[in-house]
Formats: C-alpha cells, structure tokens, sequence
C-alpha cells in the first residue's frame, strides 16, 4: 500500500546532522539532481517527520539530495511523505532508508 503524499514548504524542512546517516552531502549529485528537475524529471516524495522541537517544522529523513536540488532551484513547495516514527529512533530509520532495501 503506497503512503499518502502531500505538499509542503520547502522551507518547512530541515535538515538535522545529529540523524543524517551520511558523512555529508554530495554537492554534485544535488547539482545533477537540480539539472533533472530544470528538466522536468520527477522524483520520489521527500521522507520527513514532525520536527519535535519546533512546531510547524519537519525533519528530513530521507532525501537530502533532493532537498538540496529543490532548494538550487528555487522550489517553494515539495511533495512529501509525513511519516510517524511511533518512537521508533530516527537516526536509525533515516539509515536504513540510505542503506536501501
């Protein structure tokens, strides 16, 4: 069963490093993903969860590369997946969605 995606501020998002599972972002692939979405190619929903700290914010859990293309793009709105953790730690959710399947 697929999840319900919805439209968000791009500017809503944040990246947390205390749960970012890479030792950084690869600035090429964000540049090559901008160049895809000047291009009309679309990509998967942006993973993100409530930020629990500030109200109205989510934190990215999966899809770091494509936040940073939208954002070098100038995307004001993102479709994304909310996702509810149910207590589960993000840092390990947002691993296993970079380690794949």
């Amino acid at each position: 069963m697929a999840l319900a995606s919805t439209q968000i501020p791009l500017s809503s998002i944040i990246l947390d490093e205390s749960i970012y599972p890479r030792k950084a972002v690869d600035h090429r692939r964000v540049a090559i993903f901008a160049e895809n979405i000047r291009d009309g190619i679309a990509f998967d929903p942006i993973e993100v969860e409530p930020c629990p700290d500030r109200p109205g914010f989510y934190r990215l859990l999966d899809g770091a590369h494509r936040w940073g293309a939208f954002k070098a793009t100038g995307v004001e709105m993102v479709t994304v997946i909310i996702k509810d953790l149910a207590g589960d730690d993000p840092l390990l959710y947002a691993a296993a969605k970079a380690i794949g399947p």
